[in-house]
Formats: structure tokens, C-alpha cells, sequence
């Protein structure tokens, strides 16, 4: 496992757990900090995780195994809210024509995903794709556009090569919804 610190502040966090940690010194934003990570791996899929995300046990295995099917380019975990996990973070991310997203489901029944479905664009706080996709693609865009445009970018690079994007149902993990608000106003 790699951890990105993106320009944090606390490296205790990581010493409990046995990570890499990789600190490029400054904050490269979503795309190049996932980039950056992604450089350094060497497994087959590579799953990305905000530091606000908690995982439920076997979420990652189920995610990586969701993208044995070919057609699928990058798979998301079914986000619930960590205060009120019955409801979702995110049911898949939607994007308007002008350009505008937002996390398609928020606050709706999390038991209203109940099978493997297609969504417009996976969600950054927990999404998987094949390393050989993602190098394919040429990763992220780290323009450091937000974490929105790195994301929806590799989703229609995705779509152009006729790949769908995702969400698992028995993949789940829950966002602090706190920490969120806190992480947008830095």
C-alpha cells in the first residue's frame, strides 16, 4: 500500500499501518498525488482512497474484482455516510452539460444500490481501475483543476475506448462528512 502525503502535516498517522509513504514535499493536488502514487505501484489494479474514506472489510477485494470484467474501466465503492451509514456520500457522480458535478445520490437510501451499475463518473473518495488502463490513459490530469476534472477527464477517456464506469454495491466505505467541509476550506 502507498500513502500520498499530499502536503500533510501529520506523518503519525500512517506509522500504525504498514504503508509507503511518499512525500513529494508539496501539495500536487488530486490527479498528480494519485499520479505520483501510481508511479510507484507495481500490482495490477490500483485503488484510490481520500484519507477521509473508511473501508469496510473486503471492499478493496470486491472493488478490484469488479474490473475482471473488461467492459468495466473504473469501478467505485458504494459511499455511505460515516455518521449515517443507511445513507450514501455518493451514489455515483453526475456531471451537467455545462460542466458542473456533484455526487449523484447524496443522502438517499444506501440500500437503494442493490446490483452492479453503470454511473457517469466514479467518485475520487474510492475508485479502482486497471494499473495497465491507467497508464494507458496517462493517468490523471494534474492541471490541479480540482479533483472533479481529474476524475471526469479519465472517465471520457474511459468512455471513448467504449469502457463503462461502475459502482459495486458490496463495495462500501463511508466519507466523514466533517472532515470533507474542513478539507474544502483549507
Amino acid at each position: 500500500m502507498i500513502v500520498v502525503d499530499n502536503a500533510g502535516r501529520d506523518r503519525a498517522v500512517t506509522e500504525p499501518f504498514d504503508v509507503r509513504l511518499v512525500e513529494p514535499g508539496e501539495n500536487l493536488g488530486y490527479g498528480g498525488g494519485c499520479n505520483r502514487g501510481a508511479s510507484d505501484a507495481s500490482g495490477e489494479v490500483l485503488i484510490f482512497l481520500n484519507p477521509d474514506t473508511v473501508v469496510d472489510p473486503g471492499a478493496l477485494g470486491r472493488l478490484a474484482e469488479t474490473l475482471q470484467d473488461r467492459s468495466i474501466g473504473i469501478a467505485m465503492a458504494r459511499l455511505r455516510l460515516l455518521d449515517r451509514p443507511e445513507l450514501l456520500n455518493s451514489g455515483g457522480n453526475v456531471v451537467h452539460l455545462t460542466g458542473l458535478a456533484w455526487a449523484g445520490g447524496y443522502e438517499e437510501p444506501a440500500a437503494s444500490i442493490s446490483e452492479l451499475r453503470e454511473v457517469p463518473y466514479a467518485s475520487g473518495a474510492g475508485l479502482a481501475i486497471r494499473a495497465e488502463l491507467f497508464r494507458e490513459l496517462g493517468g490523471f490530469t494534474a492541471a490541479g483543476q480540482g479533483v472533479s476534472t481529474d476524475i471526469i477527464e479519465a472517465a471520457g477517456r474511459a468512455y471513448v475506448r467504449a469502457l463503462s464506469n461502475a459502482q459495486h454495491r458490496r463495495a462500501m466505505a463511508e466519507r466523514d462528512a466533517e472532515a470533507q467541509v474542513a478539507a474544502a476550506g483549507r
